[in-house]
């Protein structure tokens, strides 16, 4: 009866005061970026084309560090800088087509314009932009 009053005890004890012990902190993980709204898109040849991407920064603006726990507290996320500088191109097998070089605004957002190549396939293309996961196109 003894051993077991010591441990409830100890467990007890134990529950009361682990909150008061530094907690690791919690960091979420950045969003690279990506190309908006290209899914599924058709490309026809010698007609201009406005692609957009975001977010092109320099940093992580979404990773602020909280302790978890209670009594947490969070610290200011680290400061970006948007990208320059940020090159697009058309590849069709071993091709590719240089589409531009822009810089990102201030809130990371980036455009391209351009007029999609005469001697492109019909077919299956990908716009790959720095940074970003190739995405696949049609050309038509």
């Amino acid at each position: 009866m003894r051993l077991a009053t010591l441990v409830l005890g100890a467990v007890l004890t134990g529950g009361a005061v682990a909150p008061y012990y530094p907690q690791p902190t919690a960091v979420a993980s950045c969003v690279g970026p990506s190309l908006i709204d290209v899914e599924h898109l058709t490309l026809e040849r010698g007609t201009s084309v406005t692609v957009e991407g975001s977010p092109f920064v320099d940093g992580c603006n979404d990773t602020g560090s909280c302790s978890v726990g209670c009594g947490g507290r969070c610290d200011d996320p680290e400061p970006v800088e948007p990208q320059e500088d940020i090159h697009l191109e058309l590849v069709q097998g071993g091709r590719a087509w240089p589409l531009g070089n822009v810089d990102a605004d201030d809130d990371g957002r980036a455009s391209w314009t351009f007029v999609v190549p005469e001697d492109a396939d019909l077919g299956r293309a990908r716009l790959v932009a720095d940074g970003v996961r190739p995405v696949q196109v049609r050309i038509s």
